[in-house]
């Protein structure tokens, strides 16, 4: 072999090598490109337009440095190897990078509609159940007001009280318990209470050197009558007669009514345990509809849903007796109304009133009236017999529940 041969021979391994390893780089960046696509098949569907997105702009990076290798040929084949390595290097870590990044966008778009879709479920409209004419502008009470501690009288301004319980009710309002508070801060009253998760209240361990304490309270031209609703459930209106008296010193309209708080205590705590054994759903075993000419309707357990009827008053969430009319007129079991009334034959109402169920529809002489909790506060004869403790003129959109074992809507003829 003459040398003119073997220089020719090193030549052309000089200068094929390089496109050689050129034609390798490419391969591996297709390679490369093609683990992209796998990668991103793998990804969430939801997720598809950036994936489809990612490939294209990796593929697009590709082209253009296997256009620069081309031109470094021109200029030394030594650094065309190098940037060849460089290149399929830098392509890797851009695809790989590519992938997590379209990996936690679907995690968290997937996270963010489940907890959306949850929350809707829960809530209703009162406008898909029952017709509501009418509705609130101002029920915050504004007028000063007076309450009664057995014989001594006490004045409030309600612009400076705040509820104890600011889960149920909204700024501005709050229930006949934070007045009790609201003086006891200012130093007109002495009083000690406590917090009984058991039974979703307050106590008043001790009040003025006394124990065992109630009330009674009504709304405009109401009248004394026996209540077990919770005092801090119960809201404050203007035009209120609110009085504290001892459990043993209770009235009726017609006379003394003593309370057992003992027996009122322990409704409430079959309630909360009734409520925790429904996973936190207020399902009410019982529902009766009774109207003029006797039992209409009867529904057993009934899971509530909260429809927000009185969000002016109370926090979203808030669950009432107007939520159980509601969520059946929902299901289709009966039509019927509620009309808001601001005044009602010259009383302060602030309140909505159901008119009617079915053909069954209010007058100035009749209408519905309601009641809910545990046996043994039932209303006796129907319909005067409001005394038990179930049955307190509290409107149903006024009235919070935690979770009763039976309701009951009854129409009284006057």
């Amino acid at each position: 072999m003459t040398k003119t041969s073997i220089v020719f021979g090193m030549l052309c391994c000089f200068i094929l090598a390089p496109a050689y390893m050129r034609c390798t780089g490419d391969n591996n960046v297709n390679e490369s490109g093609s683990d992209a696509d796998s990668d991103s098949d793998s990804d969430s569907d939801s997720d598809s337009d950036m994936d489809s997105d990612s490939d294209s702009d990796s593929d697009s990076d590709m082209d253009s440095d296997s256009d620069s290798d081309s031109d470094s040929d021109s200029d030394s084949d030594s650094d065309s190897d190098s940037d060849a390595d460089t290149d399929t290097d830098t392509d890797t870590d851009t695809d790989t990078d590519t992938d997590t990044d379209t990996d936690t966008d679907t995690d968290t778009d997937t996270d963010t509609d489940t907890d959306t879709d949850t929350d809707t479920e829960e809530e209703g409209d009162p406008n898909d159940a029952c017709e509501i004419i009418g509705g609130p502008t101002n029920s915050q009470p504004n007028q000063n007001g007076t309450v009664r501690i057995e014989n001594a009288q006490y004045s409030f301004n309600p612009d400076e009280i705040e509820s104890i319980r600011p889960e149920i009710f909204q700024p501005g309002h709050f229930s006949i318990f934070d007045i009790l508070v609201h003086l006891k801060n200012k130093g007109e009253i002495s009083l000690e209470y406590h917090y009984d998760e058991a039974k979703d209240t307050h106590i008043i361990d001790e009040m003025e050197g006394k124990t065992k304490w109630w009330y009674n309270v009504y709304y405009d031209d109401g009248w004394l009558e026996r209540s077990i609703h919770r005092m801090d459930f119960y809201p404050v209106k203007d035009h209120m007669y609110i009085k504290f008296v001892l459990a043993k010193d209770v009235r009726g309209r017609n006379g003394p009514l003593p309370v057992n708080l003992d027996t009122w205590y322990a409704a409430y705590e079959t309630e909360v345990t009734r409520l925790k054994n429904n996973g936190g759903k207020v399902i009410i075993p019982e529902v009766r509809i009774v109207g003029p000419n006797g039992p209409y309707l009867q529904f057993s357990n009934v899971e509530v849903t909260k429809y927000n009827f009185r969000e002016d008053t109370f926090k979203k969430g808030t669950v009432t007796l107007s939520d159980v009319i509601l969520t059946l007129g929902e299901r289709d079991e009966f039509s019927c109304k509620y009309t808001w009334f601001e005044t009602f034959a010259g009383d302060r109402i602030d309140n909505y009133w159901l008119n009617s169920i079915d053909d069954f529809h209010h007058n100035q002489r009749s209408g519905f009236v309601q009641e809910s909790g545990e046996p043994g506060q039932e209303s006796g004869n129907l319909p005067y017999d409001h005394e038990q403790g179930n049955h307190p003129h509290l409107s149903s959109d006024h009235r919070v529940i935690v979770s009763p074992q039976y309701v009951l809507f009854h129409w009284i003829d006057i």
